[in-house]
């Protein structure tokens, strides 16, 4: 039922929100919201970074683009230090990169783990009871052959749009918490 790389990714991360996360990344539910998400923003994919247990990473726990979810070889993982998922995770605020400019806190690593090429992102920081457990990230992707969203960039619609859904997300995942 879980890809290979969740298995793995869950074996690295130790939390007693651990399995009502994956229940929850695993629910219908959740992939007409992820899909409902990348076609309103618009995005090419939309991820979950939880916290690893070592606490100075970000693994990605899922990866979604439209009507599937992207499995990959192994779990791709961000330094804390590297990236605007970590920054979001760090100081727990929104991060939004609309694609003016490629922003220096951009993570080469994460790109080339992930075979993309990131033009656009928003992440948004993921709280359950009163615990920052990962983030949210929407990306639009400059990869030679990839369909043009609807439109690029984001703009501060979409960074409300993600922010709602990272609310609605926490929702879910809580409700498989009690």
């Amino acid at each position: 039922m879980f890809p290979a790389t969740l298995a793995s990714l869950m074996s690295l991360y130790s939390s007693s929100h651990a399995d009502a996360v994956i229940q929850a990344l695993d629910s219908a539910e959740l992939v007409f919201l992820f899909d409902h998400l990348i076609r309103v923003i618009p995005a090419h994919r939309v991820g979950f970074w939880l916290s690893g247990a070592s606490g100075d990473e970000l693994l990605l726990a899922r990866d979604r683009a439209l009507g599937r979810w992207v499995d990959h070889a192994s779990v791709p993982s961000v330094p804390l230090s590297e990236g605007l998922v970590s920054k979001t995770f760090r100081e727990g605020s929104t991060e939004l990169d609309d694609g003016m400019y490629r922003r220096k806190e951009g993570s080469a690593r994460v790109d080339q783990s992930l075979h993309q090429i990131t033009a656009c992102q928003i992440s948004v920081p993921v709280v359950l009871a009163g615990e920052r457990v990962g983030v949210l990230s929407a990306v639009q992707l400059a990869n030679e052959g990839a369909p043009a969203p609807g439109r690029w960039g984001f703009t501060d619609g979409s960074q409300q749009t993600m922010e709602g859904f990272a609310k609605v997300f926490e929702g879910l995942i809580s409700r498989h918490l009690k």
